[in-house]
């Protein structure tokens, strides 16, 4: 929320943007995109492992 939101708003959110720029805004998506891909691409890129592959199914 920013200058305008409310305090129940304000209280329950995880950030609280002090500006009413959108530049903020922008800048807090562009570093949630870029660690969120980085993030996967290490995940998608491991191969796996020869006894991950042997075990059986959960469930």
């Amino acid at each position: 929320m920013s200058i305008q939101g409310n305090e129940v708003a304000k209280e329950t959110s995880d950030i609280i943007i002090l500006d009413d720029s959108l530049a903020s805004v922008v800048k807090l998506l562009w570093v949630n995109l870029i660690m969120d891909t980085l993030g996967a691409l290490a995940l998608a890129t491991e191969p796996p492992t020869k006894s991950l592959m042997r075990k059986s199914p959960v469930g």
